[in-house]
């Protein structure tokens, strides 16, 4: 991942919002959620959080990469289940 991430380096903390996903809600819709709970559009929010990662050029609920759904879990302290 890119230095500047806000998963590493002196970025490395928890998310302001970190909200939980609720049971049985998609992960493509925890997503937005979390995005809109930063008052950011959900493209740009990942963006920044992600910036080498193409989340929505695919089925995101079949095929999120492991690398972003454990970091994401980290920083919203969910569970990577």
């Amino acid at each position: 991942m890119n230095d500047w991430s806000l998963f590493s380096g002196k970025y490395a903390q928890l998310l302001p919002c970190s909200i939980q996903p609720k049971t049985d809600e998609l992960f493509s819709s925890w997503l937005v959620r979390l995005a809109y709970s930063h008052h950011s559009k959900s493209h740009s929010f990942y963006k920044l959080l992600f910036p080498k990662v193409n989340l929505w050029n695919r089925d995101i609920d079949k095929i999120a990469p492991d690398e972003f759904i454990k970091q994401l879990s980290i920083k919203t302290l969910s569970s990577y289940q």
